[in-house]
């Protein structure tokens, strides 16, 4: 790690939540300690990265352009009105303070894959399937940042390898439901409510090179885009649009 703090781990595991009225992502390191958190109230609203407990004035602002909806743009500032650190653009382009290309995000997901969705449908062809048939698996996301021709960073959907704050809290019908299910359905209930993250990965030579603020900016800003997608599209699979 070097001076610029939270910013420079070459390993996060990133975990999403819902605070009241925002979105909140915090950055965790392998053994599980929160080193910083983005905040939102959606796109294209301001991003805010903060300290792990949220106090204080943020340590990095991605302010959108007035033009969002046309060009997809997200400054990067070192503070609110601060000097530009680089861009961040909704097609994937990264950009330094002088708008030369650094690198841009990409789905290896084969176009159109479907995916299937729905916990209590998983859980119902489980119990029917045959027994030599394969448990359902929900299916891990996967972005990655390229600079030039290389892969220099991947970001992985995982599992979180240490308890998220608050998993144990509250009544889970999930939870309930599942010990009364069959080995095999349990399996399927448990993929759904486990709690996930996405594992980043910045430790190739080319990421290393990119000033960690903007690494972590479009990953962060990347992976929303991802989320929203995703739930427009559950949205309309639900109501049939």
């Amino acid at each position: 790690m070097n001076d610029d703090g939270p910013f420079s781990y070459l390993h996060y595991y990133l975990h999403h939540r819902r605070d009241r009225d925002r979105e909140v992502y915090t950055f965790y390191t392998k053994a599980g300690a929160p080193r910083l958190a983005a905040e939102l109230k959606g796109i294209p609203e301001d991003i805010l990265f903060r300290r792990p407990d949220r106090t204080g004035m943020p340590l990095l602002v991605l302010k959108a352009s007035p033009y969002f909806s046309v060009n997809g743009k997200y400054d990067v500032l070192e503070y609110d009105g601060g000097p530009r650190v680089g861009t961040v653009h909704r097609a994937g382009n990264l950009y330094d303070d002088q708008e030369k290309v650094l690198g841009h995000i990409s789905d290896p997901a084969p176009p159109g894959e479907r995916v299937k969705e729905g916990m209590f449908k998983a859980v119902a062809e489980a119990v029917l399937s045959d027994d030599d048939e394969p448990v359902y698996s929900r299916p891990l996301a996967m972005l990655q940042l390229v600079v030039g021709r290389e892969v220099a960073a991947v970001f992985q959907e995982e599992r979180l390898p240490f308890p998220a704050p608050g998993q144990e809290e509250g009544f889970s019908a999930a939870k309930l439901l599942q010990r009364f299910l069959p080995e095999k359905a349990q399996a399927v209930v448990e993929d759904f409510i486990e709690p996930r993250s996405w594992w980043l990965d910045f430790s190739t030579e080319p990421a290393v090179r990119l000033d960690p603020r903007l690494r972590v900016a479009v990953a962060l800003f990347h992976i929303e885009l991802k989320r929203l997608s995703n739930h427009r599209a559950k949205s309309r699979l639900k109501f049939g649009k």
